[in-house]
């Protein structure tokens, strides 16, 4: 066991209007200006024996292809691939990052500042003390809202499950200087609609904003978006940047209140990380078109103490999360949804019974629930 050391970076990413957005279908043209500036927030731990990265960019999804390329080539740079997290925050007011629409420049540099964001970080590297505390926000409304004929659609679902927690964990210096919050919570980046072209990082880019301008020490932030598949901000798919502002000014006052009450401590400590493919079974549908019968979904375990990250590559139901949660063997576990890759959604079992978009939408069969929550429970297990 050796001391932990830790190293932060933060690059914008903003694309040159017009860029073309990610998240609506309904979507037809271009954007039209730049409301907020997006960024790359990068995190590098190290204890010695093992280093690993964490990447959060305010973008919508990043496809498992270009996930594999960018692995690569920060692999390249000195770190083992396996050791390499690549999230977005899933704004869905964001670029493509592929198809026929992306800006290839803009996604060149893009590639070319995720790895230049890596190796400024571990150049920051230095002994730190860690904080972790939990505390709720309720930005975040379940949003299968079922209608007088008993469907289900997007809208709002008050009653509905939605996992509350949000997580904040804290490095400072070991002279207990702040220098970076860490924040997980469970919601779509969607508080803006289709028909909103001004590019942004939603609630949770101005969120981040005001955690670091407000926080003592203005510690770099950076924001890991969590099992939020069936969740959408209390205010959605709406033109309005006044409920953005609204959202974010309650993420932050709910973030800072949980860091005034962390004390962080001096952590003698090995990084685990512990990743396996998960096969789940696809929808028969698909299967039947000639479709293979199951669908990898590759998830990595982060165990530091008694913090656990459990990765995921897309969209998780709230209520699979926090079956997670209930069942790690570790005090403080948060997921991380889109990570490492594109899977789609992953809906409960019920879901299935009730229909809807997410159950429309995803490749996975009704039983891929099970299967992945034994799973992800069989590598907790192992990694005790």
């Amino acid at each position: 066991m050796g001391t932990l050391k830790a190293g932060f970076a933060k690059l914008e990413i903003t694309p040159k209007v017009p860029a073309y957005l990610a998240g609506y279908a309904v979507r037809n043209k271009p954007s039209e200006s730049v409301h907020d500036p997006l960024f790359l927030h990068t995190m590098v731990m190290d204890d010695g024996e093992l280093r690993m990265a964490i990447l959060a960019n305010d973008l919508c999804l990043i496809s498992n292809d270009l996930i594999n390329e960018l692995r690569k080539m920060i692999a390249n740079a000195g770190f083992a691939a396996e050791h390499i997290f690549v999230a977005t925050t899933h704004t869905h007011s964001g670029p493509v990052t592929g198809g026929d629409n992306v800006d290839m420049e803009w996604l060149e540099g893009l590639k070319h500042k995720m790895v230049a964001s890596v190796l400024l970080a571990e150049k920051r590297l230095q002994p730190v003390r860690i904080g972790i505390g939990k505390g709720r926000c309720n930005v975040g409304m379940n949003r299968r809202e079922r209608q007088p004929d008993g469907t289900i659609r997007l809208g709002k679902n008050p009653d509905g499950p939605v996992d509350t927690e949000l997580g904040v964990i804290r490095f400072d210096d070991m002279d207990g200087n702040p220098l970076a919050l860490v924040l997980n919570y469970g919601c779509h980046g969607t508080t803006l609609g289709g028909h909103n072209y001004q590019i942004s990082g939603d609630y949770m880019g101005e969120g981040i904003r005001l955690v670091e301008k407000q926080a003592k020490g203005q510690p770099d932030s950076m924001f890991l978006t969590g099992a939020s598949g069936n969740v959408d901000p209390r205010h959605r798919v709406g033109e309005s940047f006044e409920h953005v502002s609204e959202l974010a000014e309650e993420l932050a006052a709910d973030a800072l209140s949980v860091n005034s009450q962390l004390t962080t401590q001096d952590v003698d400590a090995t990084i685990q990380i512990f990743s396996k493919t998960i096969n789940v079974p696809r929808k028969t549908e698909e299967v039947e078109k000639g479709a293979d019968e199951n669908i990898a979904i590759p998830v990595s375990l982060v165990r530091l103490n008694d913090l656990l990250l459990i990765t995921f590559p897309g969209e998780l139901f709230a209520e699979i999360g926090m079956e997670l949660k209930r069942r790690s063997p570790s005090a403080n576990t948060f997921i991380v949804g889109y990570c490492n890759g594109s899977v789609g959604y992953l809906p409960t079992q019920q879901a299935y019974e009730e229909g809807g978009y997410e159950v429309n939408a995803t490749h996975c069969s009704p039983e891929a629930e099970i299967v992945f929550v034994d799973g992800v429970s069989e590598m907790m297990r192992q990694i005790q």
